[in-house]
Formats: C-alpha cells, sequence, structure tokens
C-alpha cells in the first residue's frame, strides 16, 4: 500500500496523523489503534514525515519513478552493491539464498505452473536479471533469452539438499523452481531466489502473483521495474537527499566504537562460518498478553520493547556499555515502489549506550529515539557507511556489528487453496545458516516466541541456553518494576549465583592462626636444631644458630629503641644476613621494610619518611650521608657483636593482627605505594602452601626472589616453618644459565619458585633432585607449562601484594597442555574469589569480568593512602569483609578454576577495535620455535601499530609469524611490526619490563619493489585501480592500506583474472592482503595448474 494510501486507510478507520517540527501525532479518538499499527507506524515514520513535507513544499523527491533510459547494462542500487560484495566475497555459499517450500495437494497442473512461472519471470524484471562486470564495476543487465526450467524429482531427501546451492549470477537467472513428488496427487514445491533480487516483502508480491497466475487472472501491468529504481537512485535529487542522511550516521559513529566480545565456547577463526542453529523461547498466552499490556501502557512498540531487553543482554554477556546491533529496514521510502520485486532492505547499526544508572523506563524512551531517529535515516545504505567510516574489514566479522535483531508481527498469508488444490508452507529443514555471531528474532503471535539463532562454531548450545534464560530473567524483572536501575537487574538463577558465591569459595580450612610464622620457626629451631636452615655459596647456618643470631640482633634492635608496632628499614644486598634481619625485626615485634639498594635514594628517602622508620640494618660498603643523617643505620658487623648486650627474651614475639611487613609496589601518580601484611595473611598463606605444594623438611628451596618482592616471603617463609633448607642465589649465578642449574644441581634443590619470564629464558633438564616449579609472579603462557609439566610437578599461582603473594593457585597437569591458556586455579585456603562485572554483579561462568579477593589474605591496605585503600578495597557485596579490585580479568570454568585473560588496563584500542594484547600474545607464543613473546602498541610516525616481540634460538621471520597468525586472529589483531630480541627485558624481580622494549625503527619502512613478473604485473593493476603512482607502491603494502575497498576489491580479483588467467576469491583478497602475498598465492595457483596439466598427459609411473 502507498504511503499516501496508508494514511488515508487510517483516515477512514478515525485515525489521523499530522505531523509538527519533524514529530508524527496520532489522534486514536475511538482507542482503536493496536501494537500493530504502532509497529506500522514506526516502521513507516520517515516516509509518513517525507510524504507530508512533500505535500507542503511540493519536493521532487515525490516526482514519480520515471522509466530508465533503454540500456545493455545498468548500475546496481546501492542494497545491490552490498549484496554483490558478499556474493563475490562467497560465491561457494549460499548464506544469501532465499530457499521457500510449499506442501501442494490434489490435482496440480504442471503445465499451468510452467505457464505460470514463465508468465511471472516476463513480469518481474528482477527475475530475469543477471549481474556481471563491465570495466572492473559490477552491473546488471536483463537476461537476451529466457530459458526457465523447472527441475522435477521424486527423491525429496536428496533433492531438497541438493537444490539450495550457489547461483553463479553472471549465468543463471537468480530463480530456481523445483517440484518433486511424495506420492500421487502430494508433492512439494521448492522456489529459491537470491536476496540480490528479493527481499521479505518481495517474497510476498511473488506468493500473491503466483497464485493469482496460476489461477488465470491477470495482473496489474507494472509501470517501474527495479533497473528504473537503480537509475533514479543517481540522481542529484535522491544524492542531495542521501548527504543528510550520511550526515546523521556518520555524526553517530564520530566518537569511535569497539566490537561486541561475546563469552564464545570457542575462539573466533579467520573463516567465518555461517553453519548456525536456533534455539527458541516461547512465552505463553498469558504472559504474552501481559507484555503487551506493559507495552502499550509505556506508549512504545513491541519492537522496541524487545530491542531495549536485547540490549541490556548484550551489555550483560559482553561487560561493555556501547552496544552496536544491526537490524533492516524496508527500504521502500517511494510509494512508486510498493509492488515492485527486488532488493530494498538496508541495514541499519542500531548503537545504544546501556546506562546501568539508568532505570528501565527511561533507558526504553532512549532505545525508542534512537530507533525512530535510525528509522528516519534509513535511506543511507550501511554498505556506503561502512566505506565512509573507514572500518578495517576482516574475513571472521562483520563490519561496525555481529549480532542481529529482527521483529516479525503474524500476518494473514495469502489463502493459496481452492476446490482443486490445496496449497500450505512447507518446513523442508535445510541447513541453519547463520550470518551473524547471534541473531535475535522475535515472532510477535498469539504468543511470543524469541528464536536466538547462533553461529556452531563459536557457541555451544548449552550457553545459548543460558542467555536466553537470562533474557527471559530481564523481561521478568522489568515487568515487575519497570522503574529499576539497570546495574540491579539480576540475570542468575538462585542455583548459579549459589555456585558462584559460595560452592566455588568454599575453601575453609581450621589454622592456628595465633601461630605466626616466627613462632613456627622457633618452635623448627628447638625441633631440628641441627639442622641446615640457610645456605649463601659456602656459608650456611643451622636453625639454632639462625635462631640464636637473631636473638642477638633483636637484642641489639631493642637497644636502639625498636618496640613492638615500629618499622625498621631493611637496606641489604643478598646475603644471610637478609634473612637473619628480618627474623630479628619480628622478634622485637616490629615490621620489617624491604629497600632495593640499588634504587634511586629519593625513592628509598620517600619510603622511610613516610614509614617513620627510624632505624635501618644494612650491610652495603657506600653508604649516601643523607641516610646516615637523617636515620640511626646499623650495620650487619656491629649487630653480630655480643659485648654489652642482654640475651634476648622471647616475650615480646608480635600477634596475629600484628604487622608483619611493608611491601613498597609502584604506584600510578609515579610514587610507589606501601602495602600493609599482617602476621595472620602470612601466617594463612605459609599454611595452605606447605599442604599444597606438599613441602617437608627434605625440601630444599631456592630463595629466588628478591627480599623486596613480595614471592620472597613465600620462598622464607615455606623453608623456615618446615624445617627445610632455604637456598639463597646471587645476582651473577642468575644470569647465568648453566651456572645457575648447576648451583640447582650442587645443593639439591627441590623447589624452584620463579617468574615464567626467568623460566622462559632457561632450559632446565631433568635433574634428580628438582621435584616442583612454581610459577607465580605474572601471567604463564602454555608453552612454557608443556615444557615442565611432564618431567616436575608444576604450578601455576596468582595473587597481587594486596593479597598477601598468592591467593589462587593450580597444579598443572599434561592433560591440560591442550587448552589455549594455563588457568591460575581456585582460591587457597580461607581466600575468596570473586569475578564481576562493572556494576559488580556477579558474571555467569564462562563470562569476562574483574577479579576480586578476599579472605584471609587481604592486607589491611596502603600506608598513609586512605583515599586509594577506599577505592581499592571495597566494602565486600556478598558478605562481611572487604575485597581487593586487582584490576585483572578472569573468568570462571565450569569446575571452578579460575582463568586469567589479562589487565583491564592491556586492553588498548586500534582502529576502532578492542584488543587484548594477552590473546595475540597465546597466540604467538604456540608457534613452534618461540620460547616466550610479548605485544606492545607503539606509536610510529603518527600511526599506531601493534608490535610483537619474542625470543627464539632459530631465526623466526616477520613473514612466517604473519602468515601463521592470519589463520588464528581478526586482521586488526596481527601486529604491523616483529622484532626478534635475545631475551625479553626483564626488572630486578625477574618480571618482564615493558618499558625497556625497544622501539621498531622510526624510519619510514624500506621500500620493497616488486621482484618477479607477477609482482610487477600487480603493482601495475593496483595503480591503476587506485590511483597511485606506481613507484609509491611497496609489496608489503596491503590492498586496503594502500586505499582498497570493497567494491574495488571485487575490480582487483575481476582484473587479475582478465590479465593473469588466475581465479583467485575475493576472500583470498582479504586474507592474503599485501602484494607478495598475493603473487605468493598466484604463483601457487600457477604451480598446481602446470603440474595438472602435466599428469593430464601420458603417465606412465607416479612415485
Amino acid at each position: 500500500m502507498r504511503i499516501d494510501e496508508y494514511i488515508s486507510h487510517l483516515r477512514g478507520e478515525n485515525i489521523i496523523i499530522t505531523v509538527k517540527e519533524n514529530k508524527i501525532a496520532v489522534e486514536d479518538p475511538d482507542n482503536i489503534l493496536t501494537s500493530q499499527i504502532i509497529d506500522e507506524l514506526t516502521v513507516r515514520r520517515s516516509e509518513i514525515i517525507d510524504f507530508f513535507c512533500a505535500v507542503k513544499s511540493k519536493k521532487e523527491s515525490f516526482v514519480p519513478i520515471s522509466k530508465a533510459p533503454l540500456s545493455r547494462y545498468y548500475p546496481l542500487s546501492s542494497a545491490q552493491q552490498r549484496m554483490y560484495f558478499l556474493y563475490e566475497f562467497d560465491k561457494a555459499g549460499t548464506t544469501y539464498n532465499m530457499p521457500m517450500f510449499l506442501k501442494v495437494e490434489g490435482d496440480f497442473d504442471f503445465s499451468q505452473l510452467e505457464r505460470t512461472f514463465r508468465k511471472l519471470v516476463g513480469h518481474h524484471e528482477s527475475l530475469r536479471t543477471l549481474f556481471e562486470l563491465q570495466e572492473g564495476n559490477p552491473v546488471q543487465r536483463l537476461a537476451d533469452e529466457v530459458i526457465f526450467p523447472i527441475e522435477y524429482s521424486t527423491d525429496e531427501a536428496y533433492k531438497i539438499n541438493d537444490f539450495v546451492r550457489p547461483f553463479d549470477l553472471s549465468k543463471e537467472l537468480p530463480l530456481r523452481v523445483i517440484v518433486i513428488k511424495q506420492a500421487e496427487q502430494s508433492f512439494i514445491l521448492g522456489i529459491d531466489l537470491h536476496h540480490i533480487v528479493s527481499d521479505g516483502r518481495s517474497t510476498e508480491i511473488l506468493i500473491h502473483d503466483f497464485w493469482s497466475l496460476y489461477q488465470g487472472e491477470d495482473l496489474q501491468p507494472v509501470t517501474v521495474q527495479y533497473k528504473d529504481y537503480a537509475f533514479w537512485q543517481q540522481n542529484e535529487a535522491h544524492q542531495a537527499l542521501l548527504a543528510g542522511h550520511r550526515s546523521y550516521w556518520t555524526a553517530l559513529f564520530s566518537e569511535g566504537f569497539s566490537a561486541l566480545e561475546m563469552p564464545t565456547d570457542y575462539s573466533r577463526s579467520l573463516e567465518q562460518s555461517d553453519q548456525g542453529d536456533t534455539y527458541s523461547v516461547c512465552f505463553n498466552k498469558s504472559q504474552s498478553d501481559k507484555l503487551r499490556a506493559f507495552v502499550s501502557k509505556e506508549g512504545v512498540t513491541m519492537y522496541t520493547f524487545f530491542l531495549a531487553l536485547y540490549n541490556i543482554l548484550l551489555s550483560r554477556l559482553a561487560n561493555q556499555d556501547d552496544i552496536i546491533i544491526g537490524t533492516s529496514a524496508l527500504g521502500r521510502h517511494h510509494s512508486d515502489l510498493e509492488g515492485i520485486v527486488g532488493m530494498f532492505v538496508n541495514t541499519l547499526a542500531l548503537r545504544n549506550h546501556v546506562d546501568s544508572d539508568m532505570n528501565f523506563k527511561d533507558f526504553l524512551s532512549t532505545v525508542q529515539e534512537s530507533v525512530m531517529a535510525a528509522f528516519d535515516h534509513q535511506a543511507y545504505q550501511y554498505e556506503e557507511l561502512v566505506e565512509t567510516l573507514g572500518i578495517s574489514r576482516t574475513a571472521g566479522r562483520n563490519p561496525l556489528f555481529d549480532v542481529f535483531f529482527s521483529y516479525q508481527q503474524e500476518q494473514e498469508r495469502v489463502k493459496l487453496s481452492n476446490s482443486e488444490i490445496k496449497i500450505e508452507h512447507y518446513n523442508a529443514s535445510p541447513k541453519i545458516t547463520a550470518k551473524f555471531d547471534l541473531n535475535l528474532v522475535v515472532f510477535d503471535s498469539q504468543e511470543i516466541n524469541l528464536s536466538f539463532t547462533y553461529r556452531t562454531d563459536l557457541f555451544k548450545k548449552s550457553s545459548i541456553s543460558r542467555f536466553s534464560e537470562y533474557m527471559v530473567r530481564i523481561v521478568e524483572a522489568v515487568l515487575e518494576d519497570p522503574k529499576q536501575l539497570i546495574r540491579d537487574i539480576e540475570i542468575l538463577s538462585e542455583k548459579e549465583k549459589s555456585q558462584l558465591l559460595t560452592d566455588f569459595n568454599n575453601t575453609a580450612v581450621d589454622y592456628d592462626f595465633d601461630q605466626t610464622v616466627l613462632d613456627m620457626f622457633v618452635a623448627q629451631s628447638v625441633k631440628t636444631p641441627n639442622a641446615e636452615a640457610v645456605v649463601f655459596g659456602a656459608e650456611q647456618l643451622t636453625y639454632k644458630e639462625l635462631d640464636q643470631r637473631s636473638d642477638l640482633w633483636a637484642s641489639h634492635l631493642v637497644k636502639l629503641g625498636v618496640v613492638s608496632g615500629s618499622i625498621v628499614g631493611l637496606l641489604l644486598s643478598r646475603s644471610i644476613e637478609m634473612i637473619v634481619a628480618i627474623l630479628a625485626v619480628m622478634k622485637t615485634g616490629a615490621a620489617y621494610l624491604p629497600i632495593d639498594p640499588e634504587q634511586p635514594l629519593s625513592r628509598t628517602l620517600h619510603m622511610l619518611s613516610e614509614s617513620e622508620s627510624n632505624i635501618v640494618i644494612g650491610n652495603l660498603e657506600s653508604i649516601p650521608e643523607e641516610l646516615k643523617q637523617s636515620y640511626t643505620y646499623a650495620e650487619t658487623d656491629v649487630l653480630d657483636k655480643v659485648t654489652g648486650i642482654e640475651k634476648f627474651s622471647k616475650t615480646g614475639f608480635p600477634s596475629s593482627d600484628d604487622l608483619a611487613y611493608i611491601i613498597y609496589t609502584s604506584g600510578s601518580t609515579g610514587k610507589p605505594k606501601g602495602v600493609l601484611t599482617q602476621h595472620e595473611n602470612v601466617s594463612n598463606f605459609i599454611q595452605h602452601e606447605r599442604d599444597f605444594l606438599n613441602i617437608d623438611a627434605t625440601d630444599s628451596i631456592l630463595q629466588f626472589s628478591p627480599y623486596y618482592f613480595d614471592a620472597s616471603v613465600k620462598q622464607i617463609w615455606l623453608a623456615l616453618t618446615t624445617g627445610a633448607k632455604l637456598v639463597l642465589v646471587d645476582k651473577s649465578t642468575l644470569s647465568n644459565e648453566k651456572r645457575f642449574i648447576n648451583y640447582l644441581e650442587k645443593n639439591k634443590v627441590t623447589m624452584l619458585n620463579a617468574t615464567p619470564s626467568f623460566l622462559n629464558g632457561l632450559e632446565i633438564p631433568k635433574l634428580p633432585n628438582l621435584k616442583r616449579i612454581v610459577a607465580s609472579g605474572e601471567e604463564c603462557k602454555m608453552n612454557l607449562a608443556g615444557r615442565y609439566c611432564k618431567e616436575y610437578d608444576f604450578y601455576n599461582e596468582y595473587g597481587p601484594t594486596e593479597t598477601t603473594v598468592i591467593a589462587v593457585s593450580c597444579k598443572i597437569t599434561p592433560e591440560m597442555t591442550g587448552r589455549k591458556n594455563v588457568p591460575v586455579g581456585k582460591p587457597i585456603a580461607n581466600a575468596k574469589a570473586f569475578i564481576l562485572d562493572n556494576n559488580l554483579n556477579v558474571v555467569p561462568i564462562g563470562f569476562t569480568g574483574s577479579l576480586y579477593l578476599g579472605g584471609k589474605g587481604l592486607s589491611k591496605g596502603y600506608l598513609k593512602r586512605p583515599e586509594l585503600t577506599e577505592s581499592q578495597f571495597i566494602n565486600n557485596p556478598f558478605g562481611e569483609g572487604k575485597l581487593y579490585n586487582t584490576g585483572d580479568l578472569a573468568k570462571w570454568l565450569p569446575d571452578g578454576t579460575i582463568e586469567f585473560l589479562g589487565r583491564a588496563d592491556d586492553q588498548i584500542k586500534l582502529n576502532g577495535v578492542r584488543i587484548q594484547l594477552g590473546e595475540i600474545e597465546s597466540q604467538l607464543n604456540t608457534f613452534i620455535g618461540i620460547k616466550d613473546a610479548v605485544v606492545s602498541l607503539r606509536e610510529i610516525q603518527n600511526n599506531k601499530f601493534l608490535v610483537a616481540y619474542y625470543v627464539a634460538e632459530d631465526i623466526i621471520s616477520a613473514a612466517e609469524l604473519r602468515s601463521y597468525l592470519i589463520d588464528l586472529l581478526p586482521f586488526s589483531m596481527i601486529p604491523g611490526y616483529y622484532l626478534q630480541l635475545d631475551q625479553l627485558p626483564l626488572s630486578p624481580t625477574g618480571k618482564l619490563d615493558r618499558r625497556l622494549l625497544p622501539d621498531p625503527q622510526k624510519k619510514e619502512r624500506i621500500y620493497n619493489p616488486p621482484s618477479n613478473d607477477i609482482e610487477k604485473q600487480l603493482v601495475v593493476i593496483c595503480s591503476e585501480l587506485l590511483n597511485i603512482e606506481i613507484e609509491k607502491i611497496n609489496v608489503d603494502d596491503g590492498f586496503f592500506e594502500l586505499g582498497g575497498n570493497s567494491l574495488k576489491a571485487i575490480s582487483l580479483v575481476n582484473t587479475i583474472y582478465k590479465t593473469l588467467s588466475v581465479k583467485i576469491t575475493l576472500k583470498e583478497i582479504f586474507i592474503k592482503q599485501t602484494i607478495r602475498e598475493i603473487a605468493d598465492y598466484i604463483i601457487t595457483v600457477n604451480q598446481i595448474k602446470n603440474i595438472e596439466a602435466d599428469i593430464k598427459g601420458e603417465v606412465k609411473l607416479i612415485l
């Protein structure tokens, strides 16, 4: 129905429409306005406004569409250009086929059927249109001769699957018909159309016209055909109208955007599969009526209501608030287009910001406004928007969005039966194709049905089932209270919530917290007084000697004024004195402050001043004067003197709630922050590690970490509380692999705890005494775990200083090495772990969120930084105490194990795409031969690039790595530069120091001219297509980097075929983007063709 007829029809029903200030006012005195009419008015809103404006100003846009001049070729409409690109991109696919099947029973006249389709093809030019390239540009033409055969078969199962097959749009009509005989007077009529000539409305027109013609009726003459519309789109008036629409869309996306990162079950591959499945949920009639009443009361459409809910669901799934969803618009914004068969539908990118502090009622209003604005500007084609925004395309994703939304209202179908035959729609169950990651279709009939179509290469059915349950809970929540804040909408069931909050945190162990690690050491020195306690090269002390020496030092400290609650600074090199000093300070009831003796003096003075330390214990050869003048400096030699010192009384030992130590970590303000750790924290942690790692008096533990790094706490006290031997090591040995391994063997070390960066630089052979390797301090990659978990007990442990060294731990078994990432494990004894979204809601299993930690290991906070403590240590929303915000991203696995996903601040945005650097690093580390790899974002000549740094024994070229990654990651995540290093730079604590990663050369990339004939010809082709001088084209440049777009890529494919006689698919242009890679592909294709040609000759022997 034309828009003027539609408005007149409503007026006849006493529904009066007026337009004022670009808004539609609807008068309904008889109260007969239905949700269906509201939906129709919403969809046709822009038509109504344009019609009223045209009536007032006699705008040219409503001048009838005239016939296009007679020509051999006609341009494609903008919608067809988008569809032709998708067709060229995957010619072997059937994603954009539009099959439908009808069940026919009765006396079916096959001759009449054939005449009907011949007339139908004659009536609608779209059905006899071919598509081809002329001078590199896609065009359409009417077929010279129309031979339209109908296929016949008696094999239902085979022919239905075989019938839906790819179209060759340059050679065959975009329409196929089949009749499959099931029984006498029982048939299936199959009709398949390509989307480039049809859409949903066109299908309705064709069914109506088919039935009219079959019954011998004449059709009304068609005054305008689709080619006329395509030609009309080129006129100046229409282009001027589009300019205004373009401004709206470019402004909407002017601030950039992020891809929606859904919690997928499988990694996203480069090849975007269209294999799909569906999962549906249904609201019964009572629930559906309640939904309609709510929508009517709120004055919105059912479309808007479910779109708003879908936005909230996706926001929860991805833990993002900027949501872009694709939807379709009819695109028939001119009254002359009403009865034409063709591709008019346009795709709209609906962008909404899900503000968690907004209530649902208000959010619904904002969605309604954004929907109306988008449909007002639906004339601007999605493909043109993508090109205008300059979005880099990848073969594994859709531009702008990967989720879609559709709303379908039940409408009365054309009656397709008479006294002789009965025709019904037939579900032939062809394969389900998924054009998007997730597509929600709302079917609105007596019962409202939600159907989720999803990509099976990304999601399991069980996950989509959970998503649908979350959607239902969102529906129920907003119906119950439409004014509740979005942040308060609960999507989890009580069972799920209990599992995440309680079951996964069932960590209670009844340790004796009154006993500090110092108490445990003293008890051990009584139990095994003559056992070796600490060894450093040729030096060693027994437990008795260590206890006595630390008593002596403690006596000196008391005499110097140290009391319970004091802070004593330690300025010590790696030595036995370092261990004695820690024990001595604790014995006075004071806390120790370990200081890096090599750090800048200003940092040392800041730490001492802030902590109000008066005494510093040191063994340095040279002491800065500023330190001597301001503090009492106790040299270790002096502390060893026994003259004039009373015997130390072990009565002032600290209690469990006293401070044990302060360790400073780097701060975002440039000043370090001191973390306050109590004895109870340490006691719980050490007792857990003792049990978890099975440590006893037979063990020898390497003291790897500097004493100012919190991992030293584990290494020192795990040894001294169990009767094990603590083996110290000097820096020179740590930096020499051969000496280090010999040192481990000589000292019969049974436990090595080090950072993954340090371990990656080693090749540890099978050592007879070494039992355990523990990786902690930074992310452990699977290639490292895989190297050692078969020969040794290999552990991956995680925890920030604020939660006392370790909060989560895991033993890695060989069976785990098939996973993509190394899990960090489960919460340790008496620890709590919560993975929350941005609103502190618990996220479901498999969802990415921020990791919060609590329990017995939680420190008191930061020294003299109350505001920072308050911001990082939040009140536990699920119980007593505090939770520490780690700033790390993680997810729960179904078995209650946590998988670390990187720092939240490691997420970067490049070309509008949100990228987790750790994901790229994980894939790099799976390349055979790479020992360690990291990725960084660097700015080079005012452009941002991803740079990959990697360590390997053999030379690995950048081309090898790029080729490898291109099969595993989207193009947006492929590094632009690759630097092979002898080793990654480490900080003094053994962690990776990203600040020391070298910059790629900041000069322009070396010009690489074409090196063979194929490359030369490709350079010439690109020069002509992109209007670039040949001398400025580098064979390592990408086609799209040089200025190519989707339509020019089609031209490139066509020109390569004409010039080089090689068929290369559009998909290959997206995969092999550089001229060198395309040339290599063409050379390979030619070699294969030559081999095949040789084999076709006389072959006597093939070996």
